[in-house]
């Protein structure tokens, strides 16, 4: 099998197991000095399954099939809130919706944006009608895009799938063809679970069974009130 029809295996793989998993955002802080991007950006670290909301609009962008065959991104006539009804209603299918795309985190801090059904990564085209279409399965420097202007960053949206809860409003350039670009709301379309909170020392104490801390009981009851309960 050649590498490009692995990296679609993969993808698609990816898009899969995202349907009952969740994306990672690992916390580390480390910036090695090839990144254009810090990982604490806060943005996904991991393949994640998001749906692109367009700033002005509220309109989400689809991948749209061509006659020919190619599949290009364009801006769709539904609003954040239908795409995102429609996604819900299509059980078990998130993966394949023309809103939802993998996006991608690339060694060099560069991202990738991947069409789940096909494997292609998006790449822009220096001319025609449709400048941004998915055609490669590698993510080469024609598929990577640099992100700036990052604002209104939610680590918890990604225990949401709600538009109004983005992962981070954002611009995409292309890194060959930066004229071109995407102000876009990230939105996550695959919560996590919330991770559990360790119980504190007193829940512990309760759970175990040992004795109380000293400040266990509330004011007032018959071990801190100083005062003798009558019988």
């Amino acid at each position: 099998m050649s590498d490009s029809h692995q990296t679609a295996s993969r993808l698609a793989q990816v898009a899969r197991r995202l349907e009952g998993t969740s994306p990672g955002f690992p916390p580390s802080t480390s910036q090695p000095e090839s990144l254009s991007l810090p990982i604490s950006d806060g943005l996904p670290s991991e393949p994640t399954l998001v749906a692109l909301i367009d700033i002005g609009t509220n309109r989400a962008y689809v991948a749209v099939e061509e006659e020919d065959g190619i599949v290009a991104l364009e801006l769709g006539n539904v609003t954040a809130d239908e795409a995102l009804q429609r996604v819900r209603s299509v059980q078990g299918a998130t993966a394949n919706h023309a809103t939802s795309f993998v996006w991608r985190r690339h060694p060099g801090g560069f991202v990738g944006l991947a069409h789940p059904p096909t494997g292609r990564f998006l790449q822009a085209k220096k001319q025609g009608m449709r400048r941004l279409v998915f055609f490669a399965n590698t993510l080469g420097i024609n598929e990577q895009f640099e992100v700036s202007d990052i604002r209104g960053v939610n680590g918890d949206a990604r225990f949401e799938s709600d538009p109004a809860a983005a992962l981070a409003t954002l611009t995409l350039r292309p890194r060959r063809f930066p004229n071109v670009a995407l102000h876009v709301r990230l939105v996550n379309l695959v919560p996590e679970q919330r991770p559990q909170q360790p119980p504190n020392p007193l829940e512990r104490a309760i759970l175990s069974g040992t004795s109380f801390p000293s400040n266990a009981f509330p004011f007032g009851s018959r071990l801190n009130s100083g005062r003798a309960t009558p019988r």
